[in-house]
Order: structure tokens, then sequence, then C-alpha cells
């Protein structure tokens, strides 16, 4: 365990007097002197101290986020030094400089000191360096533009929350991510991020999806947006407003294997819909049967000459008749995959449950719980 305990650091510019010469003194030169002797020795104590990290321990049990290192002006060398807050961890790279405490006899260490102005990384090493010890890649990421009044937490890799607010002081939350690496101050947009999610109380700058951005909204943007619900997934929305999906190539509802999609209200009856390549062939079947008759009636005219005719109509005709059955017994005109409530089905009202009333008054009252004493003095009357 070190020996530290917070430093010493000596008042600057300030010598030791001179010894007062070998002759009559008087009492304000003596104490004159004794204040200069005081204060040319007088220190002051700082129970914090920066101190440079030499090793990050990541993930060992009770020790996660651990640092070891030598304070910076004391020069003491301090191992086991943990994150003084167990929620929130920052966790340096070699060659930061963070400030170091001792509390209950164990070594904290509160923040990372901001030496370079950098969020990627304040090592104190040479900028030659991008690689570290500890597998951490120096990288020149963006920063984003501070905004009045704004609490912006910024990641080391260009991830980031912001609070702030618009320009009518309405509060925003923005979470952003951003791989780029042009090392400049710029303002954060859904459009310029990698993937965003915002949350507006009354609008922002900029536009979204072609659109200004006015009212209360949350906007997620990214090259890929997936849901997934282990148990259900719902999209609704209040006071009666549209659900609008809008795709660029199309809109593919994919219910997975024998499975059913479902439109309307989920407690009505539902209704299959119409197979379209099956009602496709259905509507050729009846044409052919009615064209079938049609050709036999007339080459019957003809005599026994069309009778060969008269037979491959006939084959014609009894295979559509089978398709015809077909479809309608079997119901393979029906798309049992895509159903949809029956627009004639009304759900019943929720009847109105009657009052209950209050039962009548009374003149009962619970008698008294008899206290000890009325229940001795009522034994000793009955003996």
């Amino acid at each position: 365990m070190s020996d530290w305990n917070g430093y010493e650091e000596p008042s600057p510019n300030v010598r030791a007097p001179k010894p007062l010469g070998n002759n009559l003194l008087r009492g304000p030169e003596v104490d004159q002197q004794i204040n200069d002797k005081l204060a040319a020795f007088k220190t002051k104590y700082h129970d914090s101290e920066p101190m440079i990290v030499d090793r990050v321990v990541l993930n060992q049990a009770y020790n996660r986020g651990s640092v070891s290192g030598v304070t910076v002006n004391s020069d003491v060398r301090v191992e086991n030094v943990k994150p003084e807050n167990p929620h929130i961890i920052t966790t340096p790279v070699v060659g930061e400089r963070v400030n170091l405490i001792k509390k209950d006899g164990q070594f904290y260490y509160s923040s990372i000191i901001n030496t370079k102005g950098q969020p990627n990384e304040n090592s104190t090493a040479t900028n030659i360096v991008t690689k570290f010890e500890d597998g951490f890649e120096r990288k020149n990421t963006n920063q984003l533009t501070l905004k009045p009044g704004c609490m912006l937490f910024e990641g080391r890799y260009g991830n980031s929350i912001m609070f702030h607010s618009n320009d009518k002081q309405k509060p925003i939350i923005s979470i952003r991510t951003d791989d780029a690496t042009d090392g400049v101050i710029y303002d954060g947009s859904p459009q310029s991020d990698d993937s965003s999610i915002y949350l507006t109380s009354d609008g922002m700058d900029g536009t979204f999806d072609g659109e200004p951005i006015q009212g209360k909204n949350v906007l997620i943007q990214s090259d890929n947006i997936l849901i997934n619900g282990r148990e259900k997934v719902r999209i609704s929305s209040s006071e009666k407003k549209d659900i609008e999906l809008k795709a660029g190539k199309g809109i593919i509802l994919n219910p997975g294997e024998k499975q059913t999609v479902k439109m309307g209200d989920p407690r009505a009856p539902m209704l299959p819909t119409v197979n379209g390549q099956k009602l496709l062939e259905f509507q050729t079947s009846i044409l052919g049967i009615l064209t079938g008759i049609n050709n036999i009636l007339v080459s019957i005219s003809a005599g026994p000459s069309a009778l060969p005719k008269i037979a491959n109509d006939a084959r014609k005709l009894v295979n559509d008749i089978k398709t015809v059955k077909d479809s309608i017994l079997k119901l393979e005109f029906l798309n049992f995959e895509v159903m949809t409530a029956d627009p004639n089905f009304k759900i019943p009202e929720r009847p109105e449950l009657p009052e209950i009333p209050q039962p009548p008054k009374t003149n009962f009252r619970i008698p008294e719980k008899p206290s000890l004493d009325r229940l001795q003095q009522i034994g000793v009357n009955n003996d």
C-alpha cells in the first residue's frame, strides 16, 4: 500500500529572511523576522493530486476499472486506484492523468484531466503514438458544437448524449454515433450522424425525411433499424390518427412460416383475402367452360365429321369443370395467410353497470370492549 496522503506545496516566490545583526533589537523587528521565517516555510496542503496512469485493470472482479500510476508532484507510486463513482465509470488509457484522492484508507480517482481538450484521449504520451498498450487506438474524432447551457456526455469514439434546446429554449435530447475522423467541431444532425435518436418538445432546426421538424417528435435514423419483441411489438396511434408506412422500394410483411397477417380490429371475426393467382385461374376456367359448351353446340350441328373436335372440346370442358370444382370445394382462391376483420361485424358496446345502492342506516352500535377491572368486578358480584 502506498504511503501517499496528499502533498504539500511550498509558497511560491517567498525566501527565508537574512539573519538579524548582532546588535540591540527592538520588538517589532523580532516579530517581523519571525513572521518572515514562518512564511518562508509555510506550505499549502492538497488532498488530491494528478496521477499519470501506467496500468489499467478492465474486467477483474472487485477491481473493474482500477488503475495504477505515479503522482505528478510528490512522485509517489500508487496501486489499485478505484473509480470513485461505481455507477458512472470513465476508464482512463495509459498516459492520461486522473485526480487522485484517498478516503477511508482506499485510493480513488475522480475524473480524467482534460489536458488536450480532446474527447478521444488526453494521454501525455507523444503524439506519434497511435496504439496504446491496453489496445486503445488514437483517433482524430469529431467533436460536437456546444450549445448554451447544454449538458454533453461525449465518448471517446464519436458517440455522445446531449441535453440541449432549440432557439425557443425548448428541450432536445440527442443520442448519436459518428465514426468520422475529420477532427472538426460540428453540429450533429439526423442527416450527418451515422445513427441517431432525437427527442424534441417543440421542433428543432433542419429537416427529417424532407419535412421540417416541428412539435413533439422522436426521430430515429440509421442504415438499418431493427426492432425485436420477445412477446409482442405494438405500434399504435392515439386519438384516431393515421399510421403511415412509406418505402422507397416496397413494404414486405412476413409473418413467418404458416403464420397469418391480420388486419383490422382483432376482436372482430377474420375473413380471408383473395388469392389473386387462384382467382385468375378460377375465372379462366369459368370462361373455358362457357367457351367449351359453345364450341360443342356449334360442332354438333356440323354432323359426324366434327366428332373428333367435339371429343377434344369435351375433354377441355371436363378439365375446366374440375378446376372450378376444386377451387370452390378446397377454397383455393382464398388466401388464409392474409386476413381482414369482417367489416359488417359491430363490436358490442360494453354495458354500463348499475349503481350499487348504499346500505340502509341503522342505530346499531358496536358494544364497547369491557376493561379488565370491569370483568373482575362482574366476577366478584356473581360469586
